[in-house]
């Protein structure tokens, strides 16, 4: 699996994604917690977002992904690389 090069996030508000290929995401908080990959969020899709979610806190999830905290309390997905990827080249969260 490739990892990012880089990973910062600006300000709990964006999270940007930049791999050796030369591949780059950025994606806002909401579209991370939008598309959250835990059970939870799959069965319910967008039930407690808030509209104003942030960033608070991001950990590294063993070799393979990112652990975030949102300002709505949630931490229970674990994003893998390949999917933040994917997050940030798919049209309806391609935010660059």
């Amino acid at each position: 699996m490739e990892l990012p090069t880089r990973i910062e996030v600006s300000g709990g508000a964006r999270l940007l994604l930049i791999w050796a290929d030369g591949a780059k995401v950025e994606l806002s908080a909401e579209e991370v917690r939008r598309g959250c990959p835990c059970a939870s969020c799959e069965t319910f899709p967008n039930r407690f977002l808030l509209p104003t979610v942030q960033i608070v806190d991001v950990e590294q999830a063993g070799a393979y992904g990112l652990r975030f905290t949102f300002s709505d309390g949630h931490n229970s997905g674990i994003y893998r690389y390949d999917y933040l990827k994917e997050l940030g080249l798919r049209d309806e969260y391609r935010s660059i």
